[in-house]
C-alpha cells in the first residue's frame, strides 16, 4: 500500500467517525427535545375554567372558576404518594396524597420550586408553570383574574 493509499484510508476512518460522533449527537438532542416535550403541559383560561393538560392519556385537571376558595403562592411543596398519573424527573402529574393535602391533585415541574395552591370545597389542587417567576406572576394575577371571570359570568 503506498502513502496515498495509506492517507485516502486514515481520511476515511476519520470522516467515518466523525460521522459517527454527528449521528450519535443528533440522537441524544433529539433524546432530550423528546424528554422535554414529555413534560410539558399547558394551562388553559377559558370562560367559566382553567384547565391544566398534560396528555390526552392522562386527562385534565378542570378548575371551574365558582369552586375557588383560596388561592396561595406556596415557597415549597411536599408532593408525598403518588396514587396514579406519571412521577419522575421531568414532571410530576395526577393524583398524590400526603400528611399536609390528603390526596390532592398535582402537576408541577419539580425543578421548579414554588407552586400555587388552589383549594376548592373538596379538592386542592397545585401545580407550577415553567420557573419560579412565572409562578409568582400567575399567582399575582389568578385571584383577581378569576374574580373578574365571575363577574362577567354574573352579567350574562
Amino acid at each position: 500500500m503506498d502513502l496515498k493509499e495509506k492517507l485516502l484510508k486514515t481520511i476515511s476512518s476519520k470522516n467515518q467517525q466523525y460521522m459517527l460522533l454527528i449521528i450519535v449527537l443528533v440522537a441524544v438532542t433529539l433524546y432530550m427535545l423528546m424528554a422535554r416535550a414529555e413534560a410539558s403541559y399547558s394551562l388553559d383560561f377559558g370562560d367559566t375554567s382553567m384547565t391544566i393538560s398534560a396528555s390526552d392519556e392522562m386527562g385534565s385537571i378542570v378548575i371551574p372558576y365558582e369552586d375557588v376558595q383560596y388561592i396561595e403562592l406556596l415557597d415549597t411543596y411536599e408532593v408525598g404518594t403518588m396514587i396514579s398519573g406519571k412521577s419522575d424527573r421531568l414532571l410530576y402529574y395526577g393524583v398524590f396524597q400526603n400528611e399536609l393535602y390528603g390526596e390532592y391533585l398535582l402537576c408541577v415541574r419539580p425543578s421548579v420550586e414554588n407552586a400555587i395552591r388552589i383549594n376548592m370545597e373538596d379538592q386542592v389542587v397545585i401545580f407550577n408553570y415553567e420557573s419560579e417567576e412565572v409562578t409568582a406572576e400567575l399567582c399575582d394575577t389568578m385571584e383577581d383574574f378569576i374574580a373578574e371571570k365571575l363577574k362577567e359570568e354574573q352579567v350574562k
